[in-house]
């Protein structure tokens, strides 16, 4: 979120979505270096933020500040907007801290490993690119229109499989990128055959290669039903 070597005072700010539908809580970790995953990372500090409005994945977003001051003191913001809950954490500079010799050690690893990194990140994001496009998947077979037009033993075909593609997205271990481009085939080919039986119009389910969506950045891997947790890169400077 904020690259090493930065100048200060900096101050960064994203917006972050719910992973799991109806979640209660989420949990922000803030990590120290440049590897992609986070345990390859120096965890800095973490913080709760509770009592968030219950709502559909991705649909309840985070206001998330990062900011450095002139004493190089970390201040991490968040703020969920609709019940006004809201949490911060104030990392002083030096506490959890690595040291030049070891800052310049991750920086070497970082470089040493980036393909392995670059490979694992690819792997993150179509797994995301398809969780996206069950969760949609899943909403648009609850939806009227299309529950009133499309026969019920179709419908129900639809809705097993994709509770199956979601649980097995809970307990897979990373696969390959084709993989998971594969099976997120099948949930398009469905949600075209429910749009011609229903007639519903243009249904919209993410079909970009990067695994990006619209409204905020929906990390990772490790959704339960009553936590989640985003993790954040604060690079050295």
């Amino acid at each position: 979120m904020i690259p090493r070597n930065t100048p200060i005072p900096v101050q960064k700010e994203a917006v972050y979505v719910t992973t799991v539908d109806y979640q209660p809580e989420v949990r922000f970790k803030i990590y120290e270096g440049e590897r992609v995953r986070s345990e390859d990372n120096n965890l800095l500090g973490q913080f709760l933020l509770s009592g968030i409005h219950p709502a559909p994945r991705g649909e309840t977003k985070f206001n998330v500040s990062f900011k450095i001051d002139s004493n190089g003191i970390l201040h991490v913001f968040a703020e969920e907007p609709i019940s006004g809950e809201k949490k911060q954490i104030t990392l002083i500079n030096g506490e959890g801290r690595h040291t030049k010799e070891e800052i310049d050690r991750m920086v070497h690893e970082a470089q040493m490993y980036k393909m392995d990194d670059d490979g694992f990140k690819k792997k993150v994001l179509a797994k995301n690119s398809l969780e996206d496009a069950a969760y949609r998947l899943r909403r648009l077979v609850k939806d009227d229109k299309v529950f009133s037009k499309v026969p019920s033993g179709y419908l129900k075909y639809c809705a097993g499989a994709v509770d199956k593609m979601i649980n097995w997205l809970r307990h897979d271990v990373p696969m390959d990128v084709h993989v998971y481009n594969s099976k997120k085939k099948e949930l398009l080919e469905m949600s075209s055959a429910l749009s011609g039986m229903s007639q519903y119009g243009a249904i919209y389910i993410d079909t970009d290669s990067d695994g990006s969506q619209s409204g905020g950045k929906s990390p990772d891997f490790g959704n339960d039903h009553s936590e989640t947790e985003e993790e954040y890169d604060y690079d050295d400077y």
